[in-house]
């Protein structure tokens, strides 16, 4: 357990990680501007039966489990609370490679109320493979692209579910902000919230739940 603070690739186990990391806890706080994880700032490798409790404040790339993923997630659980700007999840902030057989209990939330959050109760956006994972009482809150699974989807998700409160503004969805990938047997059970903004006026669109 301890603090972590760094500009690039800042994890509670390890910065960047291109080999394997099993059965491992980690318990972080602390801050990153890029790629800042519970277990790693970056994975290329493996990550396999891991927890992590964390409190993050992060700007891009940000995950209860890894900031970025580029390999593989396996059995692994988070915890906690997660402040940022873009590509935010409680797993991943963003995933290009696999992940299954996750969960995450977890609060999310962004001060950036203009642009595309990517942010999501697993992924903030994928282009990977997401599969049998929950998220099991998050309260996601973000502007735009704003998903109980996956902020934005262009990849392969399946055999997941969410249950919670999540607002927005614009491509809301209970399981996918906005998707241009593949959903298969997920599920969304709680209240989706929709605001406008109030200095701009810019107002509520494409809100969905799943």
């Amino acid at each position: 357990s301890g603090i972590v603070y760094g500009v690039r690739d800042v994890g509670g186990i390890a910065g960047k990680n291109e080999g394997s990391i099993l059965q491992c806890n980690s318990e972080v706080s602390g801050h990153c501007d890029y790629n800042l994880g519970g277990i790693a700032g970056d994975n290329l490798g493996e990550i396999g039966n891991c927890t992590a409790t964390i409190d993050f404040r992060g700007e891009y790339f940000v995950g209860g489990i890894a900031g970025r993923n580029e390999g593989n997630i396996l059995d692994s659980s988070s915890k906690g609370e997660i402040e940022g700007d873009r590509r935010l999840g409680g797993i991943s902030g963003s995933n290009t490679g696999n992940i299954t057989r996750c969960e995450t209990v977890i609060d999310i939330s962004t001060d950036d109320d203009y642009d595309s959050n990517f942010l999501g109760g697993l992924c903030g956006e994928n282009a990977g493979s997401i599969s049998s994972c929950t998220v099991t009482s998050g309260n996601l809150s973000g502007a735009e692209n704003i998903g109980g699974l996956v902020g934005r989807n262009e990849g392969e998700l399946k055999n997941s579910e969410y249950s919670g409160y999540l607002q927005g503004r614009s491509y809301v969805g209970g399981v996918v902000g906005e998707s241009t990938g593949t959903e298969i047997n997920c599920k969304m059970s709680g209240t989706i919230g929709a605001y406008r903004h109030t200095v701009d006026e810019m107002y509520s669109r494409y809100i969905g739940g799943i």
